[in-house]
């Protein structure tokens, strides 16, 4: 039901939605398209009061991986440009920090800057980096 909430706010916006819940509240990280991640959180968050954290990345962060989403907030987010805070919305009220049902959220651009060269911000793989036994090849040294 929230992400199709959701979906409907930001329709034509974004290419893709997940919502994870977190306990009493739900976490939605979004695919959004170029230039419009702050429209994109404000959607999410009109879309269901419990949305209190909104991640927007681009097409290549696997959003239903949170490992490559924190990899994108890692490396493309900057919280004095990139952070979006509305306080005092409509929250759950199954959230114990919130204050008669209001609660501060919060939205993070993880999505490369527009001017940025494409290749700044790729994923590097490095070749048997998924082989089993490189933690034990890195443990012996």
């Amino acid at each position: 039901m929230v992400v199709e909430v959701s979906r409907e706010k930001i329709e034509g916006r974004v290419e893709e939605v997940v919502v994870r819940t977190r306990g009493a509240w739900h976490e939605a990280c979004i695919i959004g398209w170029d230039g419009e991640p702050r429209n994109i959180m404000m959607g999410a968050f009109a879309g269901h009061a419990d949305i209190k954290q909104v991640v927007v990345v681009d097409e290549d962060v696997d959003v239903h991986d949170p490992q490559a989403v924190e990899w994108a907030v890692a490396t493309r987010f900057q919280a004095g440009e990139d952070l979006v805070v509305v306080p005092g919305a409509q929250g759950s009220r199954l959230d114990p920090s919130a204050r008669d049902g209001r609660v501060d959220k919060m939205g993070l651009d993880a999505t490369r800057p527009l001017e940025a060269e494409r290749f700044r911000f790729t994923v590097v793989h490095v070749p048997g980096e998924d082989d089993p036994e490189v933690e034990r090849w890195l443990a012996d040294g």
